[in-house]
């Protein structure tokens, strides 16, 4: 899975421990988003990875007590401290309750499934409206984009031979069990990756917002769109460790913990802008990682330039973008959304959600440190709230739409 367990970084509460099998010591529900095959825009909501926590130890824990509980670990994330452990092993429970009264406990949370934010669709809908929507024409006029700006998509993976997107690509991983490759097998990695870098003049399909930057396929969901939150972190870290300037996180779910948020912390840090979707619930639910301090949250808009129906709102959002009938790559082999979207075509399609937004400002932020390369992520935020347009009448923050609808050209001539 890309990671190596070390015992240094093992621990679990007694409270979340004991309660595994009942009602979950005060923990959110986590909450997932989808493709479905009724075409609603609520998600769905999925329980915790049975049997399985993410969890770390005090600086300064014993040498015995990390022992004690070396053999329940599967995997560990170095550059955060903290391990995923097999809670469900014999003998776990009396040796972390014992851990846990000991005080070496930092935290523990359950490994969450989260899973992708895509919507269902009609594919016969007019094609990259939302270039027109953010005026992307007139920011090409300035770049567009740089092949050293590397965009991670932390996602179901990539089509790594699809013709729009092969000459866009540096190396990946993938972080899911019995997979090798970040090689797509849902659909949902390749639709958001096309958005963002999809190849410009090559006489085939459409472009992405940034076609002259690269994309990181970092796998970290399968084929249903499902991931556990350890791999969904240890696929942040590993974008940061590996040169990305931006990483998109079209997925979410209510559950949130500590891990995730240590994660956007760690990447932020190393300079990367963390751009994530706001949510297909059509309320105004507090979906995670895009509620974290720092994150460019997005939220998504129709083509009559309002807030998407199935758009999540609230007063973390940082901007709304096009999510509605979305046209961009799709895996050009027999993937998991072909079979559950209508607008999942071969090669191309049509989606939408705040997944199909989030992307559109990953690929502005692309061309934002394209042209100043010395932006920090919190100049980059500051910038595209501050150049958006208002949409709906609205005058100054509000939380349906944010700060606005992002503008290239704006958001440019802000940072420039």
């Amino acid at each position: 899975m890309g990671r190596t367990p070390h015992p240094t970084w093992i621990a679990i509460t007694a409270c979340w421990l004991s309660l595994w099998l009942l009602a979950g010591c005060g923990l959110g529900t986590p909450a997932s988003i989808s493709a479905n095959r009724a075409q609603q825009s609520q998600t769905l909501r999925l329980k915790a990875r049975s049997g399985h926590a993410i969890v770390k130890l005090r600086a300064g824990s014993s040498d015995q007590a990390v022992k004690s509980l070396s053999r329940f670990v599967e995997g560990a994330i170095p550059s955060l401290g903290i391990s995923v452990l097999n809670v469900g092993t014999a003998g776990a429970a009396s040796q972390l309750a014992a851990l846990t009264t000991a005080g070496a406990v930092e935290y523990s949370e359950p490994d969450y499934i989260a899973a992708t934010l895509v919507k269902t669709n009609d594919p016969g809908l007019a094609r990259q409206w939302g270039h027109d929507a953010i005026h992307l024409y007139q920011a090409w006029d300035v770049t567009m984009g740089d092949p050293n700006v590397v965009v991670a998509v932390v996602d179901t993976g990539v089509d790594l031979e699809h013709p729009d997107l092969r000459d866009r690509l540096v190396p990946g991983i993938s972080f899911v069990a019995g997979t090798s490759a970040p090689r797509d097998d849902n659909g949902h990695g390749t639709h958001v990756a096309g958005i963002i870098a999809a190849a410009a003049n090559n006489g085939v399909g459409g472009a992405g917002v940034a076609p002259k930057c690269r994309i990181m396929p970092v796998k970290v969901l399968n084929d249903k769109g499902e991931g556990n939150t350890s791999d969904i972190v240890a696929g942040i870290v590993y974008a940061a460790d590996h040169g990305a300037r931006v990483i998109n996180l079209s997925l979410g779910g209510t559950g949130g913990g500590k891990a995730l948020e240590a994660a956007i912390a760690y990447a932020q840090r190393k300079g990367c802008v963390v751009v994530a979707a706001m949510g297909n619930d059509g309320n105004n639910s507090e979906d995670y990682p895009a509620s974290y301090p720092g994150v460019i949250a997005v939220g998504a808009t129709d083509q009559d330039d309002q807030l998407a129906n199935f758009s999540n709102y609230g007063r973390w959002v940082s901007v709304v973008a096009p999510g509605a009938d979305i046209y961009s790559t799709m895996p050009t082999y027999h993937v998991t959304l072909d079979d559950v979207d209508p607008g999942a075509d071969r090669s191309y399609g049509l989606l939408s959600g705040t997944s199909m937004a989030t992307p559109y400002v990953a690929g502005l932020a692309a061309l934002m440190v394209t042209v100043n390369p010395r932006l920090t992520p919190g100049s980059v935020k500051t910038a595209l709230q501050n150049s958006a347009d208002k949409v709906g009448g609205a005058l100054g923050f509000n939380i349906q739409t944010g700060y606005g609808r992002i503008d290239a050209p704006q958001a440019l001539r802000a940072v420039m």
